[in-house]
């Protein structure tokens, strides 16, 4: 069934930038579900469109609940931070992803969609990079 409220990004992200993932387009148990906040973690020159169609950037899905055990893969970002994020969040860098633009949106403000993306802050961007290099075994 189509979403009528669902607008997907027609520009391509750049890095750092805050948007909704719709994850159950593409759901398959044990994955991840429902519309999350992630973050693109891409480097912005990755993100652009495929001829016609959409482009597809990494990113990184956040949570509001506290992981069970917290590792060094687990990015703590504190409400008040950002404005995208509402109350205290986590970024599960374990669960990094790429997923077509057609599954990105803009974050929804008083039930309206924001009219531009919110950006990590430098160093926030380097904590997330961190995390993802331990959950790749790369660090």
């Amino acid at each position: 069934m189509a979403d009528d409220k669902w607008k997907p990004i027609t520009f391509a992200p750049r890095r750092g930038a805050i948007l909704l993932c719709n994850f159950d387009m593409a759901r398959v148990p044990p994955s991840i579900d429902k519309r999350r906040q992630v973050i693109v973690f891409s480097l912005t020159e990755l993100n652009h469109k495929h001829g016609t169609g959409p482009g597809r950037s990494m990113v990184v899905p956040t949570t509001s609940q506290e992981p069970k055990t917290i590792g060094p893969e687990d990015v703590f970002i504190a409400s008040g931070n950002y404005w995208s994020f509402e109350e205290d969040c986590w970024v599960l860098a374990k669960l990094v992803t790429t997923v077509s633009h057609r599954r990105l949106s803009l974050l929804h403000r008083n039930g309206r969609p924001a009219l531009s993306s919110e950006f990590l802050d430098v160093d926030d961007i380097e904590r997330v990079g961190t995390a993802i290099k331990y959950a790749l075994g790369l660090s």
